[in-house]
């Protein structure tokens, strides 16, 4: 099911996985649960299957309906959107594959399966001149735990700061009369986006909660200079010196249905801004150069173990806590 844009970014890098694997796939919308759907997870859990298909990916929501009618059921979740009111049916998953180590803690607890697979992302990076990169970002999208408001609210006390682009959709930001910040509401085609993003030498995605965090390494693909807030799984895309990008410390952990969200303080998110955009667009040869490896090496790393998952043969199941 798509519920967004990142989820909809991560099915189209799963489709050229599996066919790179040799599959041959066919998408499924998601229905509404509905009364007994438990029965059909209890069945496939006791090994009650009937397999049309070779392998099913629920990407974020399960459909109980199918789990009996594959070799094996597998599962992506963004753990602050999956309802807690889901895990029973989790008993007819055979395996949960996470983005991030964050998120295979919160799983593990509750199911027999759980591997970490690494973050990847689509490669947006376009080259521009050096001297274009002069633009700084920040993309929200229809998320509205990416920080945006926050972010606006300290850009307006800085009218000596230079120009914030912000993209967003209708809801995210109330309309702005700010000569610093450049707004965009609503949809923007896709190749203006990426425009965007690689004319940029900083992007700001100080997210408070990121299933997939793309806006984040799709930044990095580009070679920008990445802040973003020092708490899971955000943090682990980046090394813990600044050598690869910026992170502001959080003072809030709020619970968001199995995850959380991670909130900073307007003062320490302002001195770090201030902090780099002090260094300025320089930062562009050693921080998003370096960043730009990141992005490469993980690529790599991440294709390769969803490869070799695609055709790891069906493992016998084990029962998990709780079954």
């Amino acid at each position: 099911m798509d519920v967004g844009t990142g989820v909809a970014r991560h099915l189209r890098l799963l489709e050229e996985m599996l066919a790179s694997a040799g599959f041959s796939w066919s998408l499924t919308p998601r229905h509404a649960n509905r009364r007994g759907d438990r029965a059909y997870a209890v069945a496939a859990s006791h090994g009650l299957r009937w397999p049309t298909v070779d392998l099913q990916l629920f990407t974020q929501d399960l459909n109980p309906r199918l789990l009996p009618f594959a070799k094996r059921n597998v599962l992506l979740p963004m753990q602050e959107w999956f309802d807690p009111r889901s895990i029973p049916l989790l008993r007819g998953v055979d395996t949960i594959l996470c983005q991030s180590e964050h998120s295979a803690e919160i799983f593990r607890p509750i199911h027999h399966d759980v591997r970490t697979m690494g973050f990847t992302s689509v490669d947006r990076f376009e080259a521009v001149a050096p001297a274009s990169r002069t633009r700084i970002l920040h993309v929200a999208g229809r998320s509205p735990y990416k920080g945006s408001a926050q972010l606006v609210r300290i850009w307006q006390r800085h009218p000596e700061w230079p120009t914030l682009t912000l993209t967003h959709a209708e809801g995210i930001v109330q309309p702005l009369d700010t000569p610093n910040i450049e707004q965009h509401i609503g949809h923007l085609p896709d190749e203006q986006i990426r425009r965007y993003q690689n004319e940029a030498w900083l992007h700001v995605q100080t997210s408070e909660a990121e299933g997939f965090g793309h806006c984040l390494f799709e930044a990095m693909s580009c070679g920008a200079v990445v802040v973003a807030v020092d708490a899971p799984p955000m943090n682990e895309l980046f090394s813990v010196t600044d050598s690869e990008g910026f992170v502001v410390p959080t003072s809030q952990q709020i619970p968001l249905n199995m995850g959380y969200r991670f909130i900073a303080d307007d003062a320490p998110l302002e001195r770090e801004l201030e902090r780099v955009l002090a260094l300025g667009p320089a930062l562009v040869h050693s921080v998003g150069d370096a960043a730009r490896r990141r992005f490469e090496s993980q690529d790599r790393r991440v294709r390769d173990s969803y490869a070799a998952f695609f055709v790891e043969p069906a493992r016998t199941r084990r029962a998990g806590p709780g079954e």
